[in-house]
């Protein structure tokens, strides 16, 4: 979304700028193809005579994975002719000023009023800007990131408890097997399969194989996941060095 205030005074610099009428064409079209391109297939025909192809001729965007992301392009488009009405209203606003001179040897200076109106759009862009949203907080990590070693497993691990977990890692950045993208690779769905009967002893000997020092356990999270039983299973493994924190286990291997 480029913000009302931006789009309404570009569609009047359609109108009233101090743009030219050959350089408004320009940036009307401007807009009309960056919207169409970021639409992707979402556009006429699905794309096909849009961003498809872009896709498929031009090098590099077959990687862009989100068309969206060309709005940048409507927005530089849209502000540059919200600029022209602003800068009309602006000249406007002096030509009352020099209008009121009865001599053209007097200074004169626009009044306050004028002056003041010429916030109003800074103030419309914040005021949009401003979020309504809720802003929750995600739950405390169980342990102190920055003192278990790495490579570090924690359980349950999958698409949505992961993000949790990469954003308790700011705390000393350790290396971690957990983390979301587009796709699951499969070295990391095979710790993830090896891990579901810790702490067995094949269990154990797969994720050592793989390079991890450490599984957390996390108490409150486990529940409903493949992982729910991890905690009923205590090791008699003296290799293994377990530490109860309360809200997680920590699994030294």
């Amino acid at each position: 979304m480029v913000g009302f205030t931006v789009l309404a005074l570009a569609v009047v610099g359609l109108i009233w700028s101090v743009w030219s009428i050959w350089q408004r064409v320009v940036l009307a079209l401007g807009v009309v193809v960056s919207v169409s391109l970021a639409m992707g297939t979402n556009f006429i025909d699905q794309g096909e005579w849009a961003y498809a192809l872009l896709f498929e001729y031009l090098p590099g965007f077959d990687g862009l994975r989100t068309p969206g992301r060309l709005v940048l392009y409507t927005t530089l488009f849209l502000a540059v002719l919200a600029a022209g009405t602003i800068t009309h209203l602006a000249d406007r606003i002096d030509g009352y000023a020099d209008a009121d001179r009865v001599d053209p040897r007097w200074k004169v200076s626009t009044p306050i009023p004028l002056r003041l109106a010429m916030f109003l759009p800074i103030l419309l862009v914040l005021a949009e800007g401003v979020s309504v949203a809720d802003n929750p907080q995600p739950p405390p990590p169980p342990v102190a990131m920055s003192e278990v070693d790495g490579p570090i497993l924690v359980l349950p691990s999958d698409g949505a408890a992961d993000t949790i977990v990469q954003y308790w890692s700011v705390d000393g950045f350790p290396d971690i097997v957990n983390g979301t993208a587009g796709f699951v690779p499969t070295a990391q769905q095979d710790i993830r399969d090896s891990s579901m009967s810790f702490p067995s002893a094949p269990s154990v000997e797969a994720l050592r194989q793989a390079g991890i020092e450490t599984v957390i356990v996390v108490r409150d999270r486990i529940d409903g996941t493949p992982w729910q039983n991890v905690l009923n299973n205590p090791t008699q493994n003296p290799s293994i060095t377990v530490v109860d924190y309360g809200p997680a286990v920590v699994f030294q291997l």
